[in-house]
């Protein structure tokens, strides 16, 4: 599979394509490695223990992670891209009052990231030169144990602490919390703590996690300090939750087309009206170490 992708790069072929990994850490870097290489998604591929070796379980697995994917392609593909950088927001939409982000002062920092988003938030992380001084959450869209390896990346890119969310686990300032895979997040607010909420429960816009829940959530916690960032990634996930922050008076920063590697996700936002601004992905970065940063 790599070195297919190596081909197609070589000699240009554009596709959408969707890499079968083992699901285990050991993997992990080849992952990183075929999406470096333009891969779109991963699908963990099936193993015996995990489907008590049953051959229609591993199909029903594969199924029902492989077709989301395709119908969110299919999706994809029919949108045209017709609205340039920073054009004016259709009149139909709501007209959410524009916040100046380099003014904010946050609680909370929300991420949102599906296809080509563990290229994106490592290049957004490295941005981030000084300590945090409030909790990040994020959603991406990954098989176990990615999500893992995911945080693990992250906290050897910059040195903070990054790890899976726990259920029950109270959030704290400085430290980085990425949904489990094939688990929602969302935040409670008990004992004036924040608490995070790691629950089972049906997809959402095709997928599990899901960005809504921890947008609208956070929304309600934090209302105007909070700051979400939508970046790269096919479908609508994260739409709502935008719409939520925005109704909130929160502030949403969303990834520029160019940058993205599909801007369906961030896209969708920008259809909505529920955004502030609009960046390339070092710039998302930047921005988020002057205003979340000590």
């Amino acid at each position: 599979g790599i070195e297919t992708l190596k081909a197609m790069e070589l000699e240009k072929i554009k596709a959408r394509v969707l890499v079968f990994a083992s699901p285990t850490s050991r993997a992990y870097e080849k992952v990183r490695q075929a999406l470096k290489l333009g891969a779109h998604d991963v699908i963990a591929k099936p193993i015996g223990e995990n489907h008590e070796g049953s051959v229609d379980a591993a199909v029903d697995r594969v199924r029902d992670e492989l077709l989301p994917r395709l119908r969110l392609i299919d999706s994809g593909a029919k949108l045209k891209a017709k609205i340039a950088q920073e054009a004016p927001v259709p009149a139909a939409v709501p007209s959410w009052q524009k916040r100046d982000i380099l003014k904010m002062s946050p609680d909370a920092l929300v991420i949102a990231s599906s296809t080509g988003g563990p290229m994106a938030l490592e290049r957004f992380f490295e941005q981030i030169k000084r300590p945090l001084r409030v909790p990040v959450f994020i959603v991406q869209h990954m098989p176990p144990p990615f999500t893992k390896n995911l945080a693990e990346r992250i906290a050897e890119i910059t040195g903070f602490p990054a790890k899976e969310a726990e259920h029950n686990e109270v959030a704290v300032a400085g430290h980085i919390y990425v949904a489990p895979a094939e688990f929602h997040l969302k935040l409670n607010w008990i004992n004036k703590k924040v608490q995070m909420e790691v629950y089972k429960s049906s997809r959402i816009n095709y997928v599990i996690p899901s960005a809504d829940p921890l947008f609208q959530s956070a929304a309600d916690i934090f209302g105007p300090k909070l700051f979400a960032v939508v970046l790269t990634g096919m479908g609508e996930d994260g739409k709502r939750g935008s719409c939520a922050v925005k109704e909130k008076g929160g502030a949403v920063m969303i990834q520029d087309q160019a940058s993205c590697v599909v801007w369906g996700m961030p896209g969708s936002v920008y259809e909505a009206g529920a955004y502030d601004k609009i960046a390339g992905i070092e710039e998302c970065g930047q921005i988020v170490s002057n205003i979340c940063c000590l």
